[in-house]
C-alpha cells in the first residue's frame, strides 16, 4: 500500500512537472568575454551592420533560424542590445558591452539569454539538460565574429571592398578652398568650370567627375576636382592642371552618407588595408555622377583608393 502511494505521488509530481514544462517558459543565459584585435569603432560598426550578421553565424541558434526584431544602441557606442525570434513565442535576447578598448584591441562582454516559451517539451528538456549544445552555437558565432574582424576578406567594419584595376587616364584638374559645409556645391562648381573651359570633343565623359579633399581646420577644405579627358590632350590653360595617371591597382568602396561625413569610413578603409598587408599609395578619389549633382544624403559615395602591397 505504501509503495502504491509513493508511485501515485511520483506520478502526480511528474505530471505537474510536465504540465509546468509544457506551459511555462524555459530559459538559459550564456556569457563570455573576448578580446578582439581591432578598435571599438570597427567592433561597433560590425555589430550595427545587421544586414551582414549572417557572415558570422548569429542568424541561427543550434540550427534554429532567427528573425531579428529589435535593436537598441547607445550613443557612445559602448553597448548593443538585440532581440531575435526563434519562432512565434521563443526568443534570444542578446547584449554586447565594450568593457575595455584602445587603438589596437577591444574587450567585449557578450551575453545571450535563450527563452523557449513554446510548448515543445523536447526542446525545453534539451535546453535544461543539454545546455552545452546551445552554448557551443553561441561561442561559435562569437569566434566567427572575431575572425571576421581580425582576418577580413572583402568585408570590414560595415563596408565592402572591391579590388579593381584602374586604367591609365588623363585628368584636367582645378583646385580651390571651399567651406566644409558647402563642399558638395563647391565640387560641383569646380566641375562646371572645367567643363566650360575644355572643348567637349576632348572630354571622355561629362557625366562623371572626381574629387579629392584635404581638411583645413574644422570649417574649410582644399578641394581638387578632375574630369577625364582623351589621351590626345597635351596641354590646358591656367589655372587648370593636366594630370597624367598610369594604370594602378585600387580598392573601391561605397558609403551611404554625405561627402563631408566620410572621415570615419576612410579610417576604416586604412585599417582594412593594413590587415591585408597593404598601404594607401596616394590620396583617394571620390567618384561623382552628374545626376547626383551635390551627392545628396542617401546617394552612395564611391571612394577609390590606390594601394601597394607591403609583403
Amino acid at each position: 500500500m505504501q509503495f502504491k502511494k509513493v508511485i501515485f505521488v511520483l506520478a502526480i509530481s511528474l505530471l505537474i512537472a510536465g504540465i509546468c514544462l509544457y506551459l511555462l517558459p524555459t530559459n538559459r543565459k550564456y556569457s563570455t568575454e573576448t578580446e578582439i584585435n581591432a578598435d571599438k569603432v570597427i567592433t561597433y560598426r560590425t555589430l550595427i551592420d545587421t544586414a551582414n550578421w549572417a557572415r558570422w553565424g548569429v542568424g541561427h541558434t543550434n540550427g534554429n533560424a532567427r528573425k531579428l526584431v529589435d535593436i537598441v544602441t547607445d550613443n557612445a557606442g559602448k553597448e548593443f542590445h538585440y532581440t531575435s525570434l526563434l519562432d512565434d513565442k521563443s526568443t534570444v535576447e542578446g547584449s554586447v558591452a565594450i568593457i575595455k578598448s584602445n587603438k589596437w584591441n577591444t574587450k567585449i562582454l557578450w551575453t545571450e539569454k535563450i527563452v523557449f516559451a513554446n510548448r515543445n517539451i523536447l526542446q525545453k528538456l534539451r535546453l535544461l539538460f543539454k545546455p552545452s549544445e546551445f552554448k557551443t552555437s553561441f561561442l561559435e558565432s562569437i569566434d566567427k565574429f572575431k575572425d571576421l574582424i581580425e582576418h577580413p576578406d572583402n568585408y570590414f567594419g560595415g563596408l565592402t571592398f572591391e579590388k579593381v584595376s584602374i586604367p591609365a587616364n588623363k585628368f584636367v584638374v582645378l583646385s580651390d578652398t571651399v567651406a566644409l559645409e558647402n563642399i558638395n556645391a563647391g565640387i560641383y562648381a569646380l566641375r562646371n568650370s572645367i567643363i566650360s573651359a575644355i572643348p567637349e570633343v576632348n572630354i571622355r565623359d561629362e557625366d562623371v567627375y572626381y574629387s579629392q579633399h584635404e581638411l583645413i581646420g574644422d570649417s574649410a577644405a582644399y578641394v581638387r576636382v578632375g574630369v577625364i579627358v582623351k589621351q590626345e590632350v597635351i596641354q590646358v590653360p591656367p589655372p587648370f592642371d593636366l594630370l597624367d595617371m598610369d594604370e594602378y591597382q585600387a580598392i573601391v568602396m561605397q558609403v551611404n552618407r554625405k561627402y563631408s561625413e566620410i572621415t570615419q569610413d576612410v579610417a576604416v578603409m586604412h585599417q582594412w588595408l593594413k590587415k591585408n598587408n597593404a598601404r594607401p599609395a596616394f590620396d583617394f578619389w571620390v567618384e561623382h555622377h552628374l545626376q547626383d549633382e551635390t551627392a545628396n544624403a542617401g546617394t552612395p559615395v564611391t571612394i577609390i583608393q590606390e594601394f601597394y602591397s607591403v609583403k
